[in-house]
């Protein structure tokens, strides 16, 4: 959202090189199921944003982020 903050995810990106089958960001991601360890998922349209924001995830993080507040 415009004017919103983004939150860190903690250690450090994955290189580029070495990128195996699951999330890349799922190893560092508190949230992160089996399914992100195992699984890529593909871009899509962000959830109420601009068009032509893209995100790549199984699942809508915005809750569990809001409720840590």
């Amino acid at each position: 959202m415009p004017g919103t903050r983004l939150s860190q995810i903690e250690g450090m990106p994955p290189s580029p090189t070495a990128i195996g089958a699951g999330d890349p960001f799922a190893p560092r991601n508190p949230f992160a199921t089996d399914r992100c360890l195992n699984e890529r998922p593909t871009l899509a349209q962000a959830i109420d944003s601009v068009e032509g924001h893209k995100v790549a995830a199984w699942y809508d993080l915005r809750p569990h982020i809001a409720a840590q507040g």
